[in-house]
Order: structure tokens, then C-alpha cells, then sequence
């Protein structure tokens, strides 16, 4: 079972301005000794920014707390909160400090990167984890979405979260074969515990997009609106493993699921990583006299945010 689209259908259109975010701190009480011992890696959990503003469009502006990068005679620079990494600890510098070592292995170009860890900081703030940032997805939220498809064999599974880890910008590598194949073999274990969980949960999905609004149809009510890029989403859909697709009236749209988190270093802005060239134009029906009194409130560039709240459909 490789990457899937999960097709969603719009249940409510709004238009805003404001969206808000949070995160949540947790404690992760790591092992670093019994790691190097059996080479075991550990991985960072990127902060994704949701809502897009004018304070965090900056990505290169937040960084990790308790993760240092070593560059030439071991200067250390900070590493951008965002960036996913693959860390094998090689070495306890001290009670609270490890040295470790990300591979990088990409077309054929091998060269390895080290950084110094902060067991204290990077356990208060929430920084890394013992899962891959694709298996963040909790058992239950798993089996919600893999419930809009026919029943998948183990197999399948298998596939499927292979291709999650051999797809991931972050290009792990791993001591062997065997390696990979247990934190796959852990996922499908702890989804087989859950099975019996009630998986037709209310869940929240939605998506905003910032687009620009063009001049009112008098004939069929409606705005068109050319989109930008996708400024918001829902908690829901961090780190969401599979491509969405949204049936929006007569027209369907697809969102790669690269969007929902981390961005490639090439990108200086949020706004950049997330724009939607596919996307294009999506027609906004409203009432004239709301379409009127909405008009009067646009800035020049008449920006607006559409937020679409979803809900899933099994294809």
C-alpha cells in the first residue's frame, strides 16, 4: 500500500482573517546509554508552523533548544526548529550532553553531520523522540484514516510505512535492513493493540487558504478566488501521512501531503514552501449584500483567507 489520498468534501466555507495555534510540551525520558550501546537512532520532532502571519513567516527565525550543529573546528551553529534529522548518539560528552552524528546519503553524496545534544533542553521543550516523525500519528488517528479505505492486510501496512520512511525529507539511513524493519514492525504492533479503539471518532479537519478575491459575478453570486498558498490547517492534519484531496462543488483539488510538514532547507519562508500553483481558482458563492459589506472591509490587494472545514469520504 503506497502513499493514498485521503478524499475529503467541504461541509462549511468561511472566510477570515485570523486563525490561532498552539503546541503542546511533553517530557521524553530517553535511554541515551542503552542507545549507543545498540546504535540506535533517535529523531527530532519538527515544529510546524500552522497559521501563517506576518510574526512566523519567517522559517529560519525559530530553533531547537537543546540541538546544536558542529561545523568547521567545531563551531556550533543552531539548527532551524523545523528541520527534520535522523540523530545516531555516538558518544556521552557528559551526564547531559551527547555527541551524535546525522548520515546523509542522497544521490550517491555521502557526508556526515554532527551535533551536540542537551538531554535536559531538548526533554523540557519536547525536541526528540524515539518514532519518526511520519509514525507521529497516534494508533487511533491511524486507524480513522485507514478506515475510508478497504481492509488492508498486513502486507499492505508494511508497504505502506516503508515507503512513509523511504520518502521522508529528513533521508534517514539505518544500520541495517533489520533496523528499519523493527520501528515498522513496532508501528503495526501498536496499531494491532489498538484495533479494537473506537475508530469512527469525531474528528476536525480543515484547511484556510490565502487567496485574492477578483470582482463579484453579479449573474452567478459568486467571487472567484485565485489561491496563493495553504496559510492554515487543522492540529488534525500535522504531519498527516497520506495526499488530500477535496471535492469543492463540481471541482476536486489536491494538497500533497508534504504541506502538512516539514519544508525542505531550500525554502526561506513559509509562504514560499506552502504555495498551491495547482490549486488555481475556486468559486465563492455569497449573497450580494454580505458580498458587498465584505468588499467595503478588503485591504487593496482585496487578501482573504477561505477556511474549509472538511470532513472525510470514502471514495
Amino acid at each position: 500500500m503506497s502513499k493514498a489520498f485521503i478524499r475529503f468534501i467541504v461541509a462549511l466555507i468561511s472566510i477570515t482573517t485570523i486563525a490561532f495555534s498552539s503546541f503542546a510540551k511533553k517530557s521524553v525520558p530517553i535511554d541515551f546509554k542503552e542507545l549507543i550501546s545498540s546504535k540506535t537512532p533517535i529523531f527530532t520532532k519538527p515544529q510546524i508552523i500552522r497559521e501563517i502571519n506576518a510574526s512566523n513567516n519567517e522559517i529560519e527565525s525559530i530553533f531547537y533548544n537543546g540541538i546544536v550543529f558542529l561545523g568547521q573546528n567545531d563551531r556550533k551553529h543552531p539548527v532551524v526548529r523545523s528541520k527534520k534529522m535522523q540523530l545516531f548518539p555516538l558518544e556521552m560528552l557528559s551526564e547531559d550532553i551527547v555527541y551524535c552524528v546525522n548520515r546523509i546519503r542522497l544521490n550517491g553524496y555521502e557526508e556526515d553531520e554532527y551535533y551536540l545534544l542537551d538531554i535536559k533542553a531538548v526533554s523540557k521543550y519536547d525536541e526528540i523522540s524515539l518514532m519518526p516523525a511520519e509514525f507521529s500519528l497516534s494508533s487511533a488517528e491511524f486507524l480513522s484514516l485507514f478506515s475510508n479505505f478497504n481492509s488492508i492486510s498486513l502486507s499492505q501496512l508494511n508497504c505502506f510505512f516503508s515507503d512513509l520512511l523511504n520518502e521522508s525529507s529528513a533521508n534517514y539511513t539505518w544500520s541495517d535492513e533489520f533496523q528499519k524493519q523493527d520501528f515498522i514492525q513496532n508501528k503495526i504492533n501498536q496499531l494491532s493493540q489498538n484495533k479494537y479503539q473506537t475508530i469512527n471518532q469525531k474528528k476536525d479537519y480543515y484547511v484556510t487558504l490565502r487567496g485574492t478575491l477578483g470582482a463579484y459575478d453579479f449573474q452567478s453570486n459568486s467571487f472567484p478566488l485565485r489561491v496563493l498558498y495553504l496559510s492554515d490547517f487543522s492540529q488534525t492534519m500535522v504531519n498527516l501521512p497520506f495526499n488530500v484531496s477535496i471535492d469543492f462543488g463540481d471541482d476536486r483539488d489536491e494538497i500533497a501531503s508534504g504541506y502538512f510538514g516539514s519544508p525542505t532547507e531550500r525554502y526561506k519562508t513559509w509562504k514560499e514552501f506552502r504555495q498551491l500553483d495547482n490549486v488555481g481558482t475556486i468559486t465563492y458563492k455569497i449573497d450580494p449584500s454580505i458580498a458587498r459589506g465584505l468588499v467595503s472591509r478588503l485591504n487593496g490587494d482585496r487578501e482573504v483567507n477561505l477556511k474549509l472545514v472538511l470532513k472525510s469520504s470514502i471514495s
